[in-house]
């Protein structure tokens, strides 16, 4: 059917294969050549056990790259819609039916390709040091992040003994030789539950490194209900309520089964980075995730606030979780509005943009101004149990410094009030504005005033009347 060929092309014509699976391709093709060079006859006659031991290799590359990469697909698809499309085109019979799935197929593509343009513009433009910054959050899987990291495993370490040694990685868009920049925030035995709070935290903290304090914030993350809660809001609200400067937060959420962005592929090379190494302790670990060069820093030690007793002061809006994009803004009287849209699309962002069905953030502002956020101090009783179990089990591969190492991270936290980290913020400097008005000298103007050839400036438009 003319309209599976694209399903059934060659892989010139698909999607670049990643690294990793054309080495996974080259090590079964090497394998499957030995074995047919090594091969022997039948000893009681007939055909070989094996086939013929010349093979194209190029051919059987191409065949199981196509295959391993289908498979890969099928495992990560998760999004209802692209599920549910490819379901009715499978079964459908009609060549009329099958060309009004393809279209929907086309439409939705469509939605998530705009999707992708608006996040590669928004990064652009935050490399541009213009005032636009923005981050991408999110967790790592529990794969390869857990203590000990061992080569070799022997009986007594068992993974139900093995400690949480998680990570949140912070992302933002560079220039130089790595287009993005992560800050890995490390939480031991997830002392610090994971949550609005814990994520709003971990902002608030890359925040207060920064030189200057960005005009715009834009938040890319997940589409988990921790990551557009009424508590969140209540932490940015909060935010752009007490720092001048920072003039509007947007929340960017993407559709499941199309979530998987930069981040994600740090993510990638940090677990192939580690999965041949091995550690006992937590500074190591460390160390070895200071050796990837899109490591911007590693955090053990840094501020949690709690900003539930905020939230109750937001004015819900009965089904927002389920849109996509929330923005946060000052009106001209200084109160924080919100506005929602469903998708990320380049017409929503516009929209967004242009303030459009803007309703006030909070119910009481006053409240807002005279709240103080508590600081989370992590429970570590349970946590230092677990600890003795595992140094128990891997008695004589656990030194005494990597218990040191583990015992003296767990203990050590911030405790920085809420007010002095807000006060941080405040104080940072704006990045400039270059605003160009009509009354301001062009650069074509000065350079002409000073002898120079410049470029023509635009002449008032005149609409001709006819005759």
């Amino acid at each position: 059917m003319a309209n599976s060929q694209p399903e059934d092309g060659p892989p010139s014509k698909r999607k670049r294969l990643n690294m990793p699976t054309k080495r996974g391709v080259a090590n079964i093709v090497t394998s499957v050549q030995n074995l047919l060079r090594n091969s022997q006859s039948n000893p009681i006659g007939g055909r070989d056990l094996f086939g013929p031991t010349k093979i194209d290799t190029k051919i059987l590359e191409q065949t199981m790259a196509e295959k391993i990469h289908r498979t890969k697909i099928l495992t990560m698809n998760k999004c209802q819609n692209c599920s549910g499309l490819e379901d009715m085109r499978m079964n459908a019979a009609d060549p009329a039916k099958l060309k009004e799935i393809n279209e929907q197929k086309l439409k939705h593509s469509e939605e998530m390709r705009q999707t992708r343009s608006v996040f590669g513009i928004l990064d652009d433009r935050c490399r541009e040091n213009n005032g636009i910054l923005v981050i991408r959050i999110d967790g790592a899987s529990n794969k390869a992040t857990k203590i000990p990291i061992l080569a070799y495993k022997p009986k007594s370490i068992v993974d139900a003994n093995r400690i949480s040694y998680t990570m949140t990685g912070v992302q933002v868009p560079t220039n130089g030789s790595t287009k993005f920049q992560t800050s890995c925030y490390m939480n031991l035995c997830d002392r610090y539950k994971k949550g609005s709070s814990y994520y709003f935290s971990l902002v608030l903290d890359f925040l207060v490194k920064l030189d200057k304090m960005p005009t715009k914030l834009f938040i890319i993350a997940d589409n988990a209900s921790p990551n557009k809660s009424d508590e969140l809001l209540a932490g940015y609200g909060y935010l752009l309520q007490s720092v001048p400067n920072l003039k509007s937060v947007t929340l960017v959420n993407n559709l499941v089964g199309h979530s998987h962005n930069e981040l994600d592929g740090y993510f990638g090379v940090m677990n192939q980075h580690l999965s041949t190494k091995t550690i006992f302790s937590t500074t190591d670990y460390d160390n070895e995730l200071k050796k990837i060069k899109s490591t911007r820093e590693v955090n053990n030690v840094y501020n949690v606030y709690d900003m539930s007793g905020l939230k109750s002061n937001v004015v819900h809006i009965l089904n927002r979780g389920t849109h996509h994009q929330l923005h946060l803004f000052k009106d001209d009287k200084n109160v924080i509005m919100q506005c929602v849209a469903e998708y990320a699309t380049t017409e929503a962002f516009e929209k967004l943009c242009n303030n459009s069905d803007q309703i006030p953030l909070f119910k009481d502002q006053n409240i807002v101004t005279q709240f103080v956020a508590p600081i989370v101090i992590p429970e570590l009783v349970e946590t230092e149990k677990s600890l003795r179990r595992l140094f128990k089990s891997g008695q004589g591969f656990f030194k005494h410094s990597h218990q040191q190492s583990i015992l003296n991270h767990l203990k050590n936290y911030k405790s920085e009030d809420f007010e002095d980290t807000i006060k941080q913020l405040r104080d940072k400097p704006a990045y400039p504005l270059f605003v160009t008005t009509t009354t301001s000298e062009t650069v074509t103007q000065y350079l002409e005033r000073h002898g120079y050839i410049a470029t023509n400036l635009p002449k008032p438009l005149v609409v001709q009347k006819s005759k």
